[in-house]
């Protein structure tokens, strides 16, 4: 199907990992999973099971929407519109400061109508609420994935691969509409493909997931984690995210199972690898930390942070020269990142307090 790209840009969802080895391989062919793999938990002495678990968390129904949202949009969109014209006023709005002004904001992850009422969202919410409305007034419309393509972010100690939501609106037999929220010009690269409500679900779980893993709240994380494997089992994001929450709890078994998991079910997945590596690391298995290392090498290049680590490295080492190389690489490949430009600024002052002091010196 060929795409009109009418939108650009939206942002993304994150997906935990930790900082020190970001990469991804080859491993072995996929193999069928279940929720029933999901291993328990053990929190102060007690084992709780992943059904026991996930029947603690709320049902969200991500596309319910009320009365006044589509009294507020029926005043602009109409079934007796073309289909073309249906998707594109829907968005305009939606999004546009001239009406409903929706706009973008990254930790809001949020169900249709709370994106409504609120008039915020990152990609997911938005998603939620364009199709509501979009399937509403007779578009078929789903949720797109996009991942797989080098793009990282940081939050406190946590780094996180982001992939990204946007919708597909499908107009006739070759033609299709991308509708994002926001427009800086930013193509999204990476594979794409159409995903069902019920994984879309798992992803609006999973992000609160990482929130509360993000605070430590790690049983809820692994609560939230778990509801999310129910409504979907294939995505490795998701086993390889409860694999971090187990290695954080030191239930190593645990973690080692649930991301070799990830693997069966995408051998190349990145973080499943990364974390997989830190448990091998953390329980002394050397032989099987080398072996992963190895492959996840040559992949920790795409990562920004690896060399935004190893300029801090360099710093604590007073190699400022090595720093501002690292750096530099970081820059190359992620330049909006202003923890990046604050540390070479750190390290231009520092070289330049060493050269001052080397003038005295004479």
């Amino acid at each position: 199907m060929c795409f009109i790209r009418a939108f650009k840009h939206c942002s993304y969802i994150f997906f935990a990992i930790i900082f020190f080895s970001l990469a991804g391989c080859t491993f072995v062919q996929e193999q069928v999973v279940s929720f029933q793999d999901v291993p328990s938990y053990t929190i102060n002495g007690r084992t709780i099971s992943a059904e026991q678990a996930k029947e603690n968390i709320d049902d969200f129904d991500l596309l319910a929407i009320n009365a006044e949202v589509i009294d507020f949009t029926d005043h602009y969109v109409s079934k007796d519109m073309t289909k073309l014209q249906r998707a594109a006023m829907l968005h305009q709005v939606l999004a546009s400061p001239a009406f409903r002004a929706i706009e973008y904001h990254g930790p809001s992850t949020l169900t249709a109508q709370q994106a409504f009422d609120l008039r915020q969202a990152n990609c997911l919410g938005y998603a939620n609420l364009y199709i509501a409305l979009s399937r509403h007034y007779g578009l078929k419309a789903s949720y797109q994935l996009i991942e797989k393509f080098p793009e990282w972010s940081m939050t406190g100690n946590l780094v996180s691969m982001n992939v990204h939501i946007n919708t597909m609106v499908p107009l006739n037999s070759d033609k299709g509409l991308v509708v994002e929220l926001g427009g800086n010009g930013f193509v999204q690269q990476g594979e794409r493909k159409v995903i069902s409500d019920n994984d879309a679900l798992a992803l609006f779980y999973n992000n609160l997931a990482i929130t509360a893993y993000a605070n430590e709240d790690n049983f809820q994380a692994y609560s939230l984690i778990a509801k999310a494997i129910a409504f979907s089992p294939r995505q490795a994001l998701l086993w390889s995210n409860l694999g971090a929450v187990f290695r954080a709890t030191e239930q190593y078994e645990a973690a080692e199972s649930v991301l070799k998991t990830a693997l069966r079910i995408d051998s190349g997945f990145y973080t499943a690898l990364n974390n997989l590596s830190i448990v091998y690391h953390q329980t002394g298995q050397k032989n099987l930390y080398a072996e992963i290392a190895e492959k996840t090498q040559q992949l920790r290049i795409k990562n920004p942070y690896y060399y935004y680590y190893l300029a801090r490295k360099s710093v604590q080492e007073k190699d400022y020269r090595l720093a501002t190389r690292h750096l530099k690489r970081a820059l190359r490949i992620k330049d909006d990142e202003p923890r990046f430009h604050q540390l070479m600024e750190e390290i231009n002052s520092q070289r330049d307090q060493v050269a001052q002091l080397t003038v005295n010196a004479y």
